[in-house]
């Protein structure tokens, strides 16, 4: 397609919890009557191992383009862009490419709104 035939302009969003929901790194800690420093350790370990795949999947997405708006919550990162034609980049590509580098869908949450660049669809 064309960028000068394309009707929308894409929104990519990806969001990278910083502690997995299914994974929760706190609970087996919590759950200890008595903590030991190996306890805390271990924590450690578990929520460095998740940021620096946060980190790493960040950098392959800012391969694509600089043109990210990267925000932090509590909880999570989210990066978005917008895309004005589909030449420009894909987010298939950038998912593809996520895989092949070992990262798996579940350590992500995609999102894809289009916007109407004019008049009806």
């Amino acid at each position: 397609m064309h960028s000068r035939n394309c009707t929308c302009v894409q929104r990519i969003r990806f969001e990278f919890l910083l502690i997995e929901k299914k994974k929760n790194a706190l609970i087996p800690f919590k759950s200890k009557k008595t903590k030991k420093a190996d306890d805390l350790r271990d924590l450690a370990d578990s929520i460095q191992h998740r940021f620096r795949r946060v980190a790493d999947m960040m950098d392959i997405l800012y391969g694509f383009t600089d043109n990210w708006s990267t925000r932090d919550l509590p909880d999570r990162i989210i990066m978005e862009t917008r895309c004005e034609s589909f030449d420009e980049y894909n987010f298939l590509n950038m998912t593809r490419c996520l895989s092949e580098r070992g990262f798996s869908d579940k350590e992500y949450t995609l999102n894809i709104d289009y916007e109407r660049r004019w008049g009806m669809l």
